[in-house]
């Protein structure tokens, strides 16, 4: 895709949406791992490694996209990688939220089922903007 014509496109607005999204994500989730904990749960709900981890791993993945947004070249690998980095903690949250015993508060619950939600959407939409661009290269 262009970059004049992606910047004006939704796809660009919430892929840079979602950047931002997991810039701030990552980083509550590395530094202040335990109010996190203490706002959504009664105990800790991981281990300090866990946090660490998944912190940093969304940070990457925001450092992975500003790059992308900056350099104006959004593609459909970028689209398809969005949508599997969208998918994959889908998947695990949604088996940790119904197979695993966390000590959620009951609004937290709700809100991260939510969040859960809006990830799969968020990887279908992107899924969908790959299979667009992989279909008009042929």
């Amino acid at each position: 895709m262009c970059s004049k014509d992606i910047r004006k496109s939704v796809s660009y607005k919430l892929f840079l949406f979602d950047t931002f999204f997991n810039w701030f994500l990552g980083t509550l989730l590395l530094f202040f791992y335990r109010f996190f904990e203490n706002l959504i749960g009664d105990e800790p709900l991981l281990p300090e490694i866990i946090w660490i981890i998944i912190g940093t791993g969304l940070l990457l993945f925001s450092i992975w996209q500003t790059f992308a947004v900056l350099l104006k070249k959004i593609g459909k690998n970028h689209f398809l990688f969005s949508c599997i980095m969208a998918w994959i903690p889908f998947f695990m949250l949604t088996y940790a939220l119904i197979f695993m015993e966390f000590a959620l508060k009951t609004e937290a619950r709700i809100f991260i089922w939510i969040g859960n939600i809006y990830m799969f959407i968020l990887g279908f939409f992107y899924f969908q903007q790959w299979y667009k661009l992989k279909k008009n290269e042929i």
